[in-house]
């Protein structure tokens, strides 16, 4: 069976998906050095964290999007398009049609026979079916039917074909696995630093900071905190106790905040609240 009349098996939106999927990824590696310097030093942990996820999720993303090519069906020709070039494949030149069933966007890839000036592999990205996680696209049981039932490979190329598809599902499954372990250590941060911003003791510290004349003439005003706090707080009965830091940032100027307090049946008294920044440490509790 071929097809008689011109037929586009990529999506249309293509392009789109390029543009739409790697182009946050450029952002947020290329913002990433402007977040990481608003970490305090404590949180050093956090910044290779976020720093592994941004590069797991572009290599993800790259793998999934970045290699599709737009590939139209005119009768025993495959005609694959790319940037500057467009060639035209015989159906009987390609060895093996795969995919990954649960990536979205779906990619399909078809391996050749001998490399071409496109690469031994092209990929493309099919139609899309958000929802159907689990089956295999109708364009690869397609293709693979035909391709099967056109070409007889030998037993090297079927060995090499499997080892480059392996290689590639578990490029994608590792890229997709730390972005998803990534993803969700940011989720569980937010949440604490959220929680952490709404106790009084960071409230307070702030306050005391933007108010502080020797902090003002350090950072520069306003005085601006950043978005991540570390520490601990303590709860028990009418007790409790915090230590904790954050990055705050002025006009000419960024620091360290770390804080002690502690409260008992009563408000918070603070025992530490000084300033760092890196070359001096203030104690803004002497003012």
């Amino acid at each position: 069976m071929t097809e008689t009349q011109p037929r586009i098996l990529s999506s249309r939106a293509t392009l789109a998906y390029k543009i739409g999927l790697l182009g946050p990824c450029v952002a947020w590696l290329l913002y990433l050095p402007i977040v990481l310097r608003m970490l305090p030093p404590e949180a050093k942990w956090v910044s290779f964290v976020f720093t592994a996820t941004g590069l797991a999720v572009f290599i993800g993303v790259y793998l999934l999007v970045g290699r599709a090519r737009r590939v139209e069906w005119v009768g025993n020709t495959l005609i694959v398009s790319s940037m500057n070039k467009t060639l035209e494949i015989p159906i009987q030149d390609v060895v093996n049609v795969n995919g990954i069933p649960f990536s979205r966007p779906e990619c399909l890839w078809l391996d050749l026979r001998r490399p071409s000036e496109l690469g031994s592999r092209i990929y493309f990205l099919p139609p899309q079916r958000w929802f159907k996680l689990f089956s295999r696209h109708p364009i690869e049981a397609e293709l693979r039917s035909i391709v099967e039932a056109q070409t007889v490979p030998d037993e090297a190329s079927r060995r090499t074909t499997r080892q480059r598809s392996t290689r590639d599902k578990v490029a994608i499954g590792l890229a997709v696995f730390t972005a998803f372990c990534g993803v969700m250590t940011a989720v569980i941060v937010s949440a604490f630093t959220s929680m952490m911003k709404s106790g009084e003791p960071y409230q307070q510290a702030l306050s005391m900071v933007q108010n502080s004349e020797l902090a003002r003439e350090q950072l520069g005003a306003p005085i601006v905190p950043g978005w991540l706090v570390m520490g601990s707080m303590k709860i028990v009965d009418q007790q409790a106790a915090a230590k904790l830091s954050f990055a705050v940032s002025g006009t000419h100027e960024a620091g360290t905040v770390r804080l002690a307090a502690s409260r008992e049946a009563g408000p918070w008294q603070f025992s530490v609240l000084e300033l760092d920044t890196g070359e001096r440490s203030f104690n803004l509790l002497d003012e």
